[in-house]
């Protein structure tokens, strides 16, 4: 029996990419978490707030952040630059969808030589939350990041570190676009 040239693609369609998947050492439901986070995707210019401790009082920060597709899109790299009274600093983050603990994880490191682990969520409504366990020498402390979309070419950033039972806003941003 002939089939029509729709329906053979329709069956087979779906057949190439699942193996195109395999192929790539990926798993369709692998492949559509790792795709979830092109959320970062892009070349963003960075404004917002932020303070050096706790008690500190906000201070203007401005930056950038470029963030990519890597190892062949299994990853993605985000390079960023951030300026303020306090200085500059930049920093390397990879994140990535881990498949053995079902998560989203997130590594970096920065020019003071802090070292950032995270576990991540994302929401139904497209909120991510990350954990973020970060150690700088000896030093260690525990941060809470919420990325949201805020339109077609932003998203908002807010860090919070834990002090005590509470988490205590420390960097307010917003993302734009270029």
């Amino acid at each position: 029996m002939r089939f029509p040239l729709v329906s053979r693609l329709l069956v087979t369609g779906p057949l190439v990419a699942f193996l195109g998947l395999i192929a790539m050492g990926q798993s369709p439901k692998q492949s559509a978490q790792i795709e979830k986070l092109g959320f970062y995707v892009g070349t963003w210019s960075a404004t917002g707030k932020m303070r050096s401790a706790p008690n500190d009082s906000f201070m203007r920060l401005s930056g950038g952040e470029t963030c990519s597709w890597v190892i062949n899109r299994h990853a993605v790299e985000c390079r960023e630059i951030v300026k303020s009274k306090a200085g500059s600093s930049s920093g390397v983050y990879l994140l990535t969808w881990d498949t053995a603990s079902s998560r989203y994880s997130a590594y970096g490191v920065d020019d003071a030589g802090t070292v950032l682990n995270a576990a991540g969520q994302l929401s139904r409504q497209g909120e991510w939350v990350w954990t973020v366990a970060q150690r700088q020498s000896t030093e260690r402390s525990a941060w809470l990041y919420t990325f949201r979309p805020s339109g077609a070419r932003a998203r908002t950033f807010m860090g919070a570190i834990q002090t005590g039972k509470k988490w205590t806003p420390m960097i307010d941003v917003i993302y734009t676009r270029k």
